[in-house]
């Protein structure tokens, strides 16, 4: 015998709740549910309020991670008996354009997809995937969390003079993010070219990910932030005498710096401070600075070179092996001269170090780069062509 169509939909509806829960992994504490994996379907996501009788009330950050397949998840709902949510609860949905929160949620809530505490004052979570070019954070809010923006695609972010917090890391990421622009009124944070700076500047916070090209540090900063630069497309930077400290993951991920000059006045450098870049060459100008951290330069294919004179470099700093920068003219009869109608002279120093040839025509003229050449077995001949173009000329050498 057959059932009926009736008695099918009434078997349907009795498993739709046993199914969505399969989708979910927990754990259960004092009698209430954490759930910490996904394994249902892409698209939209609802938690339940209910497994097994037990009321759900945490989301923990494992929920939404790999392996679980949670890519493609585009919005999840979360009901009134969630109160707790780690932070980076969501940060691996990089489909996710909605947040929904029930209304009756006693710790949480959403306005236009986006993620808050219950009162509006932190702002959780702007979903990866939403639309939009431009985000204004809203009036109530007085913190702006740790995941906030990340990986956003957002373009420009405006934050209120309401804004007394802004966690470190909130902007990673945003590889379209090229402003970040702070009311006038804000008593803690400034922004200058797009630039997020607090507010009597001597700390730069976050040099957006959508911009790039030449960038020099203010003089008045004393601090680079942790994730200040991370991921940005900045190809040259250039850090002031100023500078004290560089925090951790500082420059991560800065794929299009290839050389850096830190100067003398950095005493820390922090963990993973160059995680991932490509730079060939890094060249300190004073002392070994403290913190000596392996995975300063983890994954960095360079070398790390240091000036004669000064103090507490060893083999390796950093992760990476050192080398001192040391380049001299010898002036000696020998090489030092006219030779074939050029003038020329020898440069000696520690093997293999990369150095730029430069002249001008008085000391208080443009320096104009020659030649950048490596000093192959500790040696090599320069010789200036143009040299009877000019009544004289001065030159010298730096790092590239």
């Amino acid at each position: 015998m057959k059932p009926s169509r009736k008695l099918l939909a009434a078997l349907l509806l009795m498993l739709l709740p046993a199914v969505t829960q399969a989708q979910f992994t927990f754990t259960i504490n004092n009698g209430t549910i954490t759930i910490t994996g996904y394994t249902g379907p892409s698209g939209p996501v609802s938690i339940p309020s209910t497994i097994s009788g037990l009321q759900v009330t945490a989301i923990s950050r494992t929920t939404f991670a790999p392996p679980n397949n949670v890519g493609n998840i585009s919005s999840i709902s979360i009901p009134d008996t969630v109160t707790n949510i780690d932070s980076d609860s969501f940060v691996n949905c990089y489909a996710l354009t909605t947040i929904i929160i029930d209304a009756a949620n006693p710790a949480y809530s959403s306005d236009g997809d986006v993620f808050f505490n219950k009162s509006q004052t932190m702002l959780l979570q702007y979903p990866r995937a939403k639309t939009g070019d431009s985000f204004g954070v809203p009036s109530t809010v007085t913190n702006i969390g740790p995941t906030a923006f990340f990986c956003c695609s957002l373009k420009s972010i405006s934050i209120p003079a309401t804004v007394t917090a802004i966690a470190l890391g909130a902007f990673r990421d945003c590889s379209g993010l090229t402003n970040i622009a702070v009311d006038a009124a804000n008593a803690f944070y400034r922004s200058k070219g797009g630039i997020l700076f607090d507010q009597n500047q001597t700390s730069i916070i976050c040099f957006p990910g959508g911009l790039g090209g030449a960038y020099a540090i203010p003089s008045s900063i004393t601090n680079i932030a942790t994730y200040a630069f991370e991921g940005c497309q900045i190809t040259n930077v250039t850090i002031p005498d100023s500078v004290c400290a560089i925090e951790d993951v500082a420059f991560g991920n800065c794929w299009h710096l290839v050389n850096i000059t830190i100067p003398g006045s950095v005493r820390s450098v922090g963990s993973e401070a160059f995680y991932m870049c490509l730079l060939r060459g890094i060249y300190f100008e004073g002392n070994e600075p403290s913190g000596r951290y392996s995975e300063i330069f983890d994954q960095v294919p360079g070398t790390v070179y240091y000036l004669p004179k000064t103090i507490g470099w060893t083999n390796v700093y950093g992760g990476l092996h050192t080398a001192l920068w040391n380049p001299q003219a010898l002036t000696g009869r020998d090489s030092f001269g006219v030779r074939t109608n050029r003038f020329g002279f020898n440069i000696t120093g520690t093997t293999n170090i990369p150095i730029v040839v430069e002249a001008c025509t008085n000391l208080g003229s443009d320096w104009i780069p020659l030649q950048s050449v490596s000093l192959t077995n500790g040696s090599f001949y320069f010789s200036d062509p143009q040299w009877t173009n000019y009544p004289g000329r001065f030159y010298r050498f730096r790092s590239p």
